[in-house]
């Protein structure tokens, strides 16, 4: 069966997380406060320089919390104070406006998210495949927690369609999120990995990009709280990110993008 992540593990990351929810740049904005999104893990690397770029345009703060998506819409649902929610796909946003919770008409797909196959820059079993994660040197593939974390979910239609997935269950070792599934394989902690190909390039990590039929395809979309006290701030960052500045820093770290 897969295994989950261990509870030392577990806190050492979540104090990360807490850690993420530091502004951007910048200097509190009087009386409002800076505008806080809550974005899906594949981002961690993307969202700190749109909101450095933000800055310097609108000259005011942003605060990001990084997590998987589904994580992040129960917390929504709870009631936790964000005024923008970028998804790792289109179901938890979804969920929400089921829920009433959003500004229908901010309901929008930024990037679309693909997968890569990975393993550690280092002298070991060579893994072009998903067959090769069968190989006997592979014991361990990191992949984000199906239950939770879009990346997870088609990680898993992928090894489903490559009809491994029943025999890989004994290596699998599922990550809280796409980004700790990566963190796992740079250290070494994993031997393969399947995740976001989005900023795989600044990873220390040997990687193919998957073939997208495998599975289908991520949309990610994002929305804006209706309760938030920012909405035309969390419009304006909306726009911002999948304008022509924010849509050349989502190509550079190889993120598809929809049509314009």
């Amino acid at each position: 069966m897969p295994r989950h992540l261990g509870a030392g593990l577990l806190g050492v990351l979540a104090a990360v997380a807490l850690a993420a929810w530091n502004p951007v740049a910048g200097t509190r904005a009087p009386d409002s406060g800076p505008l806080t999104v809550a974005a899906a893990s594949d981002l961690q690397v993307v969202l700190p320089e749109v909101g450095g770029a933000w800055m310097r345009h609108f000259g005011e703060t942003v605060q990001f919390t990084f997590g998987a998506s589904g994580d992040l819409a129960r917390q929504i649902e709870q009631g936790a104070p964000v005024d923008l929610f970028l998804a790792a796909d289109d179901s938890y946003v979804a969920q929400l406006s089921a829920a009433g919770l959003l500004f229908q008409d901010t309901q929008r797909v930024y990037a679309r998210g693909r997968l890569a196959l990975a393993t550690p820059r280092r002298p070991g079993v060579a893994v072009r495949c998903l067959a090769d994660l069968l190989l006997p040197g592979v014991r361990h593939v990191a992949i984000a927690n199906p239950a939770h974390a879009p990346y997870g979910r088609v990680a898993r239609e992928a090894l489903r369609k490559a009809g491994i997935w029943q025999q890989i269950q004994s290596r699998l070792v599922f990550a809280p999120n796409v980004r700790q599934a990566t963190q796992m394989v740079e250290t070494g902690n994993a031997d393969a990995g399947i995740i976001a190909l989005a900023g795989v390039s600044e990873a220390d990590l040997e990687w193919t990009a998957l073939d997208d039929g495998l599975y289908l395809p991520l949309r990610q979309t994002l929305a804006v709280l209706n309760r938030t006290p920012r909405e035309s701030a969390a419009r304006d960052f909306a726009h911002f990110l999948c304008g022509p500045a924010g849509r050349r820093i989502l190509a550079r770290h190889g993120f598809a993008l929809p049509p314009k």
